[in-house]
């Protein structure tokens, strides 16, 4: 922590220093040419200044002349007399009469005359028109992509370079360039004969940049670089720009270096790409440049440097604050209530720094900054690393018709003459603002419609505020949890919940705790209604029961077991098409009825199979139509047989009708029938009723249904007597019925 005036100097200058970077990255202290870089040759430096700087002229690259067209075996690439490429630029350049060396020749060698060469417009370079139609659109790409990131011009043209060593005696050398000529390069129009288009550089008429890494750097060997605008080299013309002589500067920069073993300076001259960001902040930096106040007093500068504690509070201004300052901000953009609070806070005498991810209104609070402080009279000078942020302040406040207070100081569009010009014109547009909106009495309404508009809303954000239930929330927490919920359910479920008003957040949290817990609970077991055992109250059980209830289930589970066996060896023999585990209980029941003494083994075996197996309802029809049949079958069996068993009973006239109807009976084939053999069908009738009646049990309790009636016919092919003695019963019966069959 610093405490005096001499401290802060001494860390304002390490600071500074940190900006320089004097290793031997730095393309300002040791230059390597690149694909980015284009050197010319066969030039003055005088003259290229003169007409570039001076004269305000633009200048053309000018190419090698093409060489002649090789033959084929020539240009094969095992031909071992193939030209390198350097070689046929010496020899192109030869013919010519241009000299492609790097060092550029000095005015002594044209005392007589200057060369028309030397007085055109022309830059001769080293490469031939292809290649050099293809470095140069790179360059100009990469040029302009910078100016529209950083709204800086880093492309210069270089002259004259510093060979220096790091040490005596090194063999390594390095070169540092001098004077550094702010340029921006053109594209010309397509040559119709080359296709190929030609390019052009002119001066940008920024402030000529000194090479302030080398004047450190010498600065810290003992040496002093002289300035360019120094008046020991310049002509002394009287003007300011005339002056400059960059044969004067080097001859200076020359005598200074030949004290060094190894150094001297070379006439070279390149076109390439150089960073000044950092410098441009070093020397802003220099207390020199400060001829009014020090730096090193200036309360910001003290205060980064934890020298000054900011009078004020800490934090964003409370409610009442805001309620007092809120209402007269002049807002040209909406914003919300964050971005309310950042513009109150900055408009306070504290510095604050905003900060936030993209998307989030800074672009937009800048804007309603600017036009808060232009309200008050203010100045305001906004500075961004990218261009691509000024231009979106800058196009916010051309949207609320602002953009004519503002004055562009950055990079290219920094010269003298158009900052002259802009300074001029809000001259006149303050003076005609004036005249405009002189008279603001027809304002008044509005700002009163505004005021009203703001209390209201006001009004409202005190309601959200309020706090309500039990637990003190306010409304707006409380919208804030609905409305997570109801993006977090697509279809919330709606609850009717007594008392609501008076629930509070741990009740809700011990509810969400055993919800939370019955989840887990019905996660493990499955849904209730899905257990085997729902439905089930249980008794209160003693101690020991719960061996009992085992041992009941134990031996349920084993007759479970006995049961299933036995139902898959039933389904085997009686070529069930369906699963036995689909019988039911009932069913079972129906089916273990039948005995071997009272039905016939193969009517047991085709009756069970046919009809467990059917899938229709025909079979079960006729068996319902059968046992109706029978009923009536059976009755009249009994009226039979009480006339057989006590025959004198019976009147005269009965007597009469038996024997017409036994003279019918005899008529159908009959005859040989004795009143003993009609006792004998009537019993045998009986045990027919008998299993039908068991049969219809069975039919009643089973699951399935008969397919086919005609397969039933088929399998009682062993029962015809049965059916011939039921006709003959049906005939007799005609007899001794008075109602008939």
């Amino acid at each position: 922590m610093v405490n005096h005036d001499a401290d802060i100097s001494k860390a304002l200058q390490d600071l500074r220093v940190k900006l320089l970077d004097l290793s031997k990255r730095n393309r300002l202290l040791n230059f390597r040419n690149n694909r980015f870089c284009v050197k010319i040759v066969d030039e003055q430096p005088n003259q290229v200044f003169d007409y570039l700087v001076r004269d305000g002229k633009s200048m053309i690259f000018s190419p090698l002349p093409e060489p002649d067209e090789p033959e084929e075996e020539e240009t094969a690439e095992h031909n071992p007399n193939r030209k390198s490429k350097e070689a046929q630029r010496a020899e192109a350049a030869a013919a010519a009469g241009i000299d492609i060396s790097d060092d550029l020749p000095g005015p002594e060698e044209y005392t007589g005359h200057t060369e028309k060469k030397h007085t055109d417009n022309k830059l001769q370079t080293k490469l031939f028109m292809s290649e050099l139609e293809t470095r140069l659109r790179r360059i100009r790409s990469k040029a302009r992509s910078l100016v529209e990131e950083t709204g800086k011009n880093q492309f210069f043209l270089a002259m004259g370079f510093l060979q220096w060593k790091d040490r005596e005696g090194s063999e390594e050398g390095y070169e540092a360039p001098l004077i550094m000529i702010p340029v921006e390069i053109e594209r010309g129009r397509l040559d119709a004969r080359t296709r190929c288009y030609s390019y052009k550089i002119r001066y940008t008429e920024e402030d000529l940049i000194p090479n302030l890494s080398l004047a450190e750097k010498l600065a810290r060997d003992g040496l002093i670089l002289p300035d360019f605008e120094d008046s020991e080299v310049a002509t002394n013309t009287g003007d300011a720009d005339n002056d400059l002589d960059p044969d004067a500067y080097f001859s200076t920069v020359g005598k200074m270096a030949s004290n060094r073993k190894g150094w001297e300076v070379s006439r070279k001259m390149v076109l390439g790409f150089f960073t000044f960001s950092k410098l441009l902040m070093y020397h802003d930096l220099d207390p020199k440049v400060w001829p009014n106040e020090s730096i090193s007093k200036h309360h910001l500068v003290t205060t980064l440097l934890g020298c000054e504690v900011e009078p004020g509070t800490s934090g964003f201004p409370d409610d009442q604050n805001e309620k007092r300052t809120s209402k007269y901000l002049p807002l040209v953009m909406n914003a919300d209530s964050s971005q309310t609070e950042a513009i109150l806070k900055a408009l306070s005498p504290q510095s604050i720094v905003i900060q936030g991810p993209p998307g989030t209104g800074k672009s937009q609070t800048i804007t309603n900054l600017i036009a808060c402080f232009l309200d008050a009279g203010m100045s305001v000078l906004f500075v961004a690393e990218k261009m691509a942020a000024l231009n979106v302040v800058y196009r916010n406040l051309e949207k609320v018709n602002l953009a004519d207070f503002c004055l562009e100081l950055h990079s290219f569009k920094a010269d003298k003459k158009k900052v002259l010009d802009s300074l001029q014109k809000r001259d006149n547009l303050q003076k005609r603002y004036k005249r405009t909106f002189g008279n603001t009495a027809h304002l008044e309404s509005e700002i009163k419609r505004l005021d009203e508009a703001q209390k209201s809303l006001g009004e409202y954000i005190e309601l959200i505020k309020k706090p309500v239930g039990p637990d003190g929330e306010s409304v707006f927490d409380i919208f804030g949890k609905v409305e997570l919920l109801r993006d977090k359910f697509e279809q919330p479920a709606f609850l009717s919940i007594n008392n609501v008003d008076r629930i509070t957040n741990g009740e809700i949290q011990e509810a969400t705790n055993l919800l939370g817990e019955l989840a887990r609970f019905i996660e493990d077991l499955g849904l209730p209604c899905e257990n085997p055992w729902y439905g089930y109250v249980p008794i209160e059980l003693v101690y020991g029961d719960d061996r009992e209830v085992t041992e009941s289930l134990d031996s349920a589970k084993e007759a479970t077991a006995r049961v299933a066996d036995g139902l898959s060896k039933l389904a085997s023999e009686i070529q069930l098409s369906i699963s036995a585990s689909e019988l039911s209980l009932v069913q079972l029941k129906a089916i273990c009825t039948f005995g071997q003494q009272t039905v016939p083994t193969n009517l047991m075996h085709d009756l069970a199979g046919h009809f467990l197996s059917s899938q229709d309802g025909k079979p079960w029809d006729v068996l319902t139509s059968l046992k109706s049949v029978i009923a009536e079958y059976d009755e009249n069996i009994r009226l039979s047989l009480e006339v057989l068993e006590e025959p004198e009973q019976i009147p005269s006239e009965r007597l009469t009708e038996i024997d017409e109807l036994l003279s019918n009976v005899q008529k159908e084939g009959l005859r040989s029938t004795t009143l003993q053999g009609a006792k004998e069908v009537g019993a045998s009738c009986l045990r027919l009723c008998a299993l039908v009646k068991q049969f219809q049990e069975v039919v009643n309790n089973a699951s399935c249904k008969i397919h086919h009636l005609w397969h039933i016919a088929c399998r009682l092919r062993n029962w015809l007597c049965y059916i011939w003695l039921y006709c003959l019963c049906r005939k007799i019966s005609r007899y001794f019925c008075e109602d008939g069959w």
